[in-house]
């Protein structure tokens, strides 16, 4: 199986995560179907004639779980070969510095560019989300995931507390 960045994978197709049990997936895909079929929606037939083969193709794999687990592996050595999934979390492991800062409306803004759908600055995070939403990463730092907000993409994002360092900074100047 070869992914592009573009690619939707099939559980973004049945719009289930991961993890989600059979029942979930069998839960999805009924009401993908019924959604799309061209003879229960009026619009885009076009669209749904091209849509339940995608359906029916991601059920029977996810459906199954051999070829469950077959994909999952297939898909993981994709991502990697993008560049997607550093981490053994699954999530792609990134710094401040990886995103653009802008100040507007007196607030600083951190934006970047999707890496998997190439969305431009769909990942945004503004310094309250950073003071408020931030946990612990272990190592010193903070941590916060973010998702794409044009595709499923989530980034754990890797930062120190500035406010920390600046008091840190004075204490050792004024001393």
């Amino acid at each position: 199986m070869t992914i592009s960045a573009n690619t939707k994978t099939h559980y973004e197709t049945l719009g289930i995560s991961n993890t989600a049990s059979v029942t979930e997936i069998k839960t999805a895909y009924r009401s993908k179907l019924l959604s799309t079929h061209p003879d229960k929606t009026v619009k885009n037939k076009t669209n749904a004639s091209n849509i339940i083969p995608q359906l029916k193709e991601a059920y029977s794999i996810l459906s199954d779980d051999t070829r469950r687990k077959e994909y999952d592996e297939d898909l993981e050595q994709s991502f990697k070969k993008l560049g997607f999934i550093a981490s053994g979390d699954g999530l792609d492991n990134v710094t401040l510095d990886d995103f653009t800062f802008y100040e507007e409306d007196e607030m600083g803004w951190f934006k970047k560019n999707c890496p998997r759908c190439h969305a431009v600055e769909s990942f945004v995070m503004n310094e309250n989300d950073l003071e408020g939403h931030g946990t612990e990463d272990g190592v010193g730092g903070l941590e916060i995931l973010v998702q794409c907000g044009d595709c499923s993409l989530w980034l754990k994002v890797h930062y120190y507390d500035l406010d920390e360092e600046d008091d840190q900074a004075s204490q050792h100047t004024s001393n």
